[in-house]
């Protein structure tokens, strides 16, 4: 037994009476202010020791008020290894309420005998604004923040308060092993960079605000942004892009109301040179063309419902409305090598049929006469036809009606199939169907009257001939 502990077991023996009587004890002082006080420059020590080992409790029972009274007391003990603080009415007539404890392994249990971890709290109120929770952290008339079994609360003297994670800095992780997590389900709002966000969420930084990950078949990553005059792409875009550089953005919204061919509320980007602009009824390019299906064999339906089409202007007046520049064709047509284009001639209000820059024929716009290119220049073999008037007599003509002519109206006109031998330049087709060129058969036809025309004139000659011999 060492010094301190035969001292103090001197001083209950002999003091004891004085104790009774409410006097103070000093160990190692005479001016002691308890009713025991232990005071010296070295460690001191009071100890309580059981020797046996098996179910015993070595403990200190603090109590008040007079012997048997309903005062709070409370015991402190060892029990087997396990530091507990148990409360009670009776003086510890009964074993009384365990209020906390620790373990041999060193695990606190608040409300609990069966520590699981350094601190297990088991019990309490749900933790709100009103409610004080399992743990209270802070003064409850200021700032505190609550925790229960699955919620944690900031508040601020009863009202709800910021709560604020990592706000110098690191690495925050939720959810990391799976399942749903929830950030304002009710109301609120979330803000990631900013301690006063104005909407459900916000997110405030410099650089790519959100980055969107897939690691299923290779990495993936999306990143969406706000940028600034900083960035490469521009300020005050909204940019979606395929890496962390603006400039790499395919998907962009710009905070102007109309498409002006340069920027537009939507722009499209899938290299520098093509871009898309769009804004509510407008689509544009840059640098290069615009195309539609280019890639499939899809069809493409234009005002499938109605409406009007223009091209060239912005104000259709039919289905489709064509204005050409001063120098370009209305429409072309165009299979493989072959091409022919039509074009209004604004002088003389014709419509004209050209093939390779040459006006073959045209539609007077005021008789709609046909009009058939004869320039000399673009003709060669030149002959003189010769008589055709035993082809033309030998002509038969009919009229009839086209089995396709729901009317059945009467045309007028030849046979393709009795013509092909006398005439085979005016016959095109094959056995599938023929058709014959009837502007060509009237130059034959103007050949014979000529030749009728030469007749006659003979005839004339003859008669006067005749005449003149009768007179003499």
């Amino acid at each position: 037994m060492n010094i301190s502990h035969r001292l103090l077991y001197f001083a209950l023996l002999t003091w004891l009476p004085w104790m009774a009587q409410a006097q103070n004890v000093g160990i190692n002082t005479n001016a002691p202010v308890r009713s025991l006080e232990i005071y010296g420059n070295l460690n001191q020590h009071a100890r309580v020791q059981t020797t046996n080992t098996i179910g015993s409790e070595a403990n200190l029972e603090l109590l008040t008020g007079p012997p048997a009274s309903t005062g709070h007391d409370y015991k402190i003990a060892n029990d087997v290894g396990v530091f507990k603080i148990i409360t009670g009415t009776d003086d510890f007539a009964t074993e009384g309420n365990e209020l906390w404890r620790i373990n041999a392994s060193g695990d606190v249990g608040i409300g609990t005998s069966t520590p699981t971890s350094r601190v297990h709290i088991e019990g309490g109120q749900e933790a709100s604004n009103t409610g004080d929770g399992y743990l209270l952290i802070g003064s409850k008339s200021g700032t505190n923040m609550v925790m229960d079994q699955n919620e944690i609360l900031s508040r601020n003297n009863g009202s709800a308060y910021h709560l604020s994670l990592q706000s110098h800095g690191g690495d925050t992780h939720i959810g990391d092993g799976g399942g749903h997590t929830y950030i304002g389900s009710s109301t609120g709002n979330l803000g990631i960079g900013l301690s006063s966000p104005t909407s459900s969420m916000t997110i405030e930084d410099d650089g790519i605000q959100i980055a969107l990950r897939n690691t299923n078949g290779g990495l993936n990553d999306w990143y969406i942004g706000a940028s600034n005059t900083d960035w490469i792409a521009g300020d005050n875009q909204l940019l979606f892009s395929p890496s962390q550089s603006s400039d790499d953005a395919v998907l962009r919204m710009l905070n102007v109301t109309e498409n002006g061919g340069v920027v537009a509320p939507v722009m499209l980007r899938s290299n520098a040179s093509q871009i898309m602009l769009l804004d509510g009824n407008e689509i544009d390019t840059k640098s290069e063309p615009l195309y539609i299906n280019h890639n499939s064999d899809e069809e493409t339906y234009i005002n499938p419902s109605g409406g009007r089409v223009g091209m060239g202007n912005v104000n259709p007046s039919t289905t489709l409305h064509i204005t050409t520049q001063d120098d370009e064709f209305a429409i072309r047509l165009q299979k493989g090598s072959a091409a022919w284009d039509l074009n209004p001639v604004t002088p003389f209000n014709y419509l004209g049929f050209i093939k390779d820059g040459w006006t073959l024929a045209q539609v007077n716009g005021a008789s709609g006469q046909w009009i058939t290119i004869s320039d000399r220049r673009l003709k060669e073999n030149i002959f003189e036809l010769p008589e055709v008037m035993d082809k033309i007599n030998g002509l038969k003509t009919y009229s009839y009606a086209y089995k396709n002519d729901p009317s059945h109206s009467l045309q007028t006109g030849v046979i393709a199939q009795e013509i092909v031998d006398t005439f085979p330049e005016l016959v095109r087709g094959t056995d599938g169907q023929y058709t014959v060129a009837y502007s060509k058969l009237s130059v034959y036809i103007l050949k014979a009257l000529q030749e009728q025309h030469e007749e006659i004139d003979l005839l004339e000659k003859e008669i006067l001939a005749l005449l003149a011999a009768d007179e003499k």
